[in-house]
């Protein structure tokens, strides 16, 4: 009872951050369309297992959903590297937009444990080696470095007090606690969020 009390608190948290997390502003990546009348924020790490096998379902979704917009934020729960991915994630969508869904595909179906040098072979592949070092250069240092800075504080800022302690955390927007998911679950359930935003069922 304690528990389920604890996570009804955290779920009116984090429904009253809503409209703060489903506004990708300027710097934050989005997957399918990109003036969706339905939205799903997902909070994903990069290295992390459980929502790399998500990566198949939102796909699925997004293809069902032709009005569906997800919004992915990038918060670097585990490693350095997941701070550096969600960096070079983040300067792909703001540069090379119509490459990002690519890269993320990429970045995401990678089995091992991520690293500078893996992330950069996979900006590589898809922006090329020049695009690649250039993103990089304004990722380590200048303005652009502290304009990352704040988005990746700004990210974790939010998700703490939206009590998000993990990933993958996903809100389908006004779906209710019916559209909150907590760790990884089926293409299925979510749907039925969506249906419930939308009003009515996928064609």
């Amino acid at each position: 009872k304690e528990k389920e009390r604890e996570a009804q608190v955290a779920d009116d948290i984090v429904l009253k951050l809503e409209s703060e997390l489903a506004d990708p502003g300027k710097w934050t990546p989005v997957l399918g369309s990109l003036s969706g009348s339905v939205v799903l924020v997902e909070v994903i790490d990069a290295n992390c297992v459980f929502c790399r096998r998500m990566e198949d379902d939102i796909a699925r979704l997004i293809t069902k959903n032709p009005d569906l917009k997800v919004v992915r934020r990038y918060v670097p729960f585990l490693s350095p590297s997941s701070d550096y991915a969600a960096r070079m994630a983040t300067m792909v969508w703001k540069r090379h937009q119509g490459r990002y869904s690519e890269f993320d595909r990429l970045l995401m179906g990678q089995k091992q444990s991520l690293t500078t040098e893996s992330i950069d072979r996979i900006a590589t592949t898809v922006i090329g080696q020049d695009a690649m070092l250039a993103l990089k250069s304004e990722i380590s240092s200048g303005t652009t470095r502290a304009e990352l800075d704040g988005v990746i504080a700004s990210g974790l800022e939010l998700t703490h007090r939206g009590k998000i302690n993990g990933t993958p955390f996903v809100m389908v927007v006004g779906a209710g606690r019916e559209g909150l998911f907590r760790g990884a679950v089926s293409a299925d359930r979510i749907q039925v969020a969506i249906d419930k935003a939308r009003g009515t069922p996928a064609k």
